[in-house]
This record gives C-alpha cells, sequence and structure tokens, in this order.
C-alpha cells in the first residue's frame, strides 16, 4: 500500500473513532520513516500516541520515541499542546530542552 492510500485508510479508521487498527497503522506508517523522513515520523508517533490514550491506556512510550527522533533532527522545532497526550508536563518539551540546552 503506498504512503497516501495508507494515510487515507488509516484516517478513516481515525474518524470511525477504531483507536487500535488506527495505533497500529501509525505505528507501521512511523517505523517505515524512520530512517528517510525523522520529523514525519515522529508526528506519527505523537498521534499513535493520541490512539492509545483514546484506548484508555498510557502512551509515555510512544511520546517519548516521537521527543528521541526530534532530537535527531538538526533543528528540532516546538510543538505548542493542542491537546495531544500529555504526561506529567510536557514530555517531548522536556526532553528537548534537557537534551539542547542551546534552543
Amino acid at each position: 500500500m503506498n504512503t497516501k492510500t495508507s494515510c487515507e485508510v488509516t484516517l478513516t479508521h481515525l474518524k470511525n473513532k477504531q483507536f487500535i487498527t488506527s495505533h497500529t497503522l501509525l505505528l507501521e506508517q512511523s517505523e517505515s520513516l524512520k530512517k528517510s523522513g525523522l520529523l514525519k515520523s515522529a508526528l506519527l508517533y505523537m498521534l499513535a500516541g493520541e490512539c492509545k490514550t483514546r484506548q484508555g491506556k498510557t502512551s509515555k512510550n510512544k511520546i517519548k520515541e516521537s521527543g528521541e527522533l526530534f532530537l535527531k533532527t538538526k533543528k528540532p522545532i516546538m510543538l505548542l499542546d493542542i491537546g495531544l497526550p500529555d504526561l506529567e508536563g510536557d514530555v517531548v518539551g522536556t526532553k528537548l530542552l534537557k537534551e539542547k540546552i542551546d534552543l
């Protein structure tokens, strides 16, 4: 399945509140992009974490993985909290600040 089709299928599952399937598809997409698109991969991990949260489960590992991927980019971006999973403060932001003092 190509990337566009895969994204459309994932969005359809999200719209239908099928979070387990969405979570799985987002993780697969994120893994496939890890070597070629770190930023896209990190964002997909964050979305997978949100799906996990919507299932009533913890998404801490997905958010940490996302933070690590953001750190691998030369100039990490800061994300505003727009309703994404929040674990005892901003995990991604905290990780970025600890690792990159010059932000």
